[in-house]
């Protein structure tokens, strides 16, 4: 198409099968436009100095990638200098091909048919709305970040290594029928709006980061996470059996993290916000190392939950804040070192659950003592406390003694006398001493 100002335009509506190539004199020349409002699939380059696909625009290149299928759907380098894509475009071929990064990003961008679609260009992959990914896909990516500002669906084999952004103006979701790892790091960035899970469970083999004021909500998906959060916005708890499993040594940064379940796997560790407070609306399972961080966990469900673990666990302070008549139960051997505060008259706390659990307020120093804050009434508090008293030595070995109370009302020295011998001047004093009989010291 010759002409200084020769232009092609296909009208909404309207199709363009082209089987050779489209260019102005030659594969080196241009022609001045491409305005495509309508559907355009090309077999071979397009070569245009302007280019604008709009909203209804659909332009499918089938250029294949060797030996001049370079960078995107024009010959070589023979780039466009404008580009205005508000529509989508849509790399069909069934062979290789080079995604390139357009200045301004892509509309929708949509990798079809067959083959390695690999991103080329010094800029940042800007895809403005939707990201699609057939069946049988593998992308390979360059360093740069990926920036989705619609959905992303993965039907293909594709492995993000590099970092990805949803930055988008309205609500997102990651779908699709394939799982999904991202290697590297997943970055919420969509002001007010929320990234949702879709049809498929995510793995995040770097840091999950929520930035100020935007939210992601895993739904009912579950997520396994091996790098930091660092939730400066909101992360909601999900739903139904929704899981976190912490498989790396994650901090959570920032004090807007909730969770369904979470589950920290064996061998991994998770460290609390440094004296802040993170929410666990379902199950809390340790398989391996809590670090409560000086921080607080706050269990809201409103369906019952379960502590449990295989390997100690130690919150610093937990606040009982769940509703409709739920539970939250101590199914394993769990230690307080701060206090248990029970939030409200509707809060309902069972320290040993089913009997085999262990709740223990711990003493570990002088004036370091673990409690129960004040109980609300009516109080919905059941099962046994092991309470600790901090006794501390001296170097030569002789006789020291403590004041000791008990934290409850009408207490008794006959309770006091079922685990360790209590002698002086009052009625049914123990008959033996204590410097002769034999206390066990993690129960006295």
């Amino acid at each position: 198409i010759r002409g200084a100002n020769a232009r092609l335009t296909i009208d909404e509506g309207g199709t363009m099968i082209a089987q050779g190539p489209i260019n102005g004199n030659g594969p080196n020349s241009n022609l001045y436009q491409l305005i495509v409002d309508g559907t355009l699939n090309a077999q071979l380059y397009v070569n245009s100095t302007r280019i604008r696909v709009g909203e209804t625009g659909v332009f499918t290149t089938f250029f294949a990638y060797a030996p001049n299928q370079t960078e995107g759907w024009w010959y070589q380098s023979n780039r466009p200098s404008i580009y205005n894509i508000t529509g989508t475009i849509r790399y069909g071929s069934s062979g290789n091909q080079n995604v390139y990064h357009i200045p301004g990003g892509y509309g929708d961008l949509r990798l079809t048919g067959g083959g390695i679609k690999t991103f080329v260009g010094s800029t940042n992959p800007i895809i403005d709305n939707d990201f699609y990914i057939a069946s049988g896909i593998d992308v390979i990516e360059n360093t740069l970040p990926i920036l989705i500002g619609g959905d992303f669906t993965n039907d293909g084999i594709w492995v993000p290594n590099v970092n990805m952004v949803f930055d988008g103006t309205l609500d997102q979701v990651i779908t699709g029928s394939a799982s999904l790892t991202f290697d590297q790091n997943l970055s919420i960035k969509n002001n007010t709006r929320t990234v949702t899970l879709g049809s498929q469970d995510i793995t995040i083999n770097g840091i999950l980061e929520i930035e100020p004021n935007s939210i992601f909500d895993p739904g009912i998906r579950n997520v396994t996470l091996s790098g930091n959060i660092i939730a400066e916005g909101t992360l909601q708890a999900g739903t139904g059996t929704s899981t976190f499993n912490f498989a790396g040594n994650t901090n959570i940064i920032g004090s807007g993290a909730s969770f369904n379940n979470v589950d920290i796997n064996t061998g991994s560790s998770l460290t609390g916000p440094a004296s802040d407070l993170f929410s666990v609306s379902g199950n809390f399972t340790n398989n391996g190392s809590f670090n409560n961080n000086n921080g607080t966990v706050a269990f809201n469900g409103a369906v019952d939950q379960s502590i449990t673990e295989t390997q100690d666990i130690t919150f610093n302070n937990i606040n009982i804040n769940n509703t409709n008549s739920a539970w939250v139960n101590v199914d394993g051997d769990v230690d307080l070192a701060g206090s248990l505060t029970l939030t409200t008259s509707t809060s309902r706390f069972d320290a040993d659950g089913s009997g085999s659990g262990i709740f223990t307020l711990k003493s570990t120093a002088l004036n370091q003592d673990a409690r129960i804050a004040e109980l609300p009434s009516p109080t919905n508090f059941r099962g046994d406390v092991s309470v600790e008293r901090y006794i501390d030595g001296v170097a030569d070995e002789t006789i020291n003694w403590r004041y000791m109370a008990v934290p409850i009302t009408n207490a008794n020295d006959g309770m006091w006398q079922n685990t360790f011998p209590v002698t002086g001047n009052f009625s049914n004093p123990s008959t033996s001493s204590p410097e002769t009989s034999d206390i066990n010291p993690d129960s006295a």
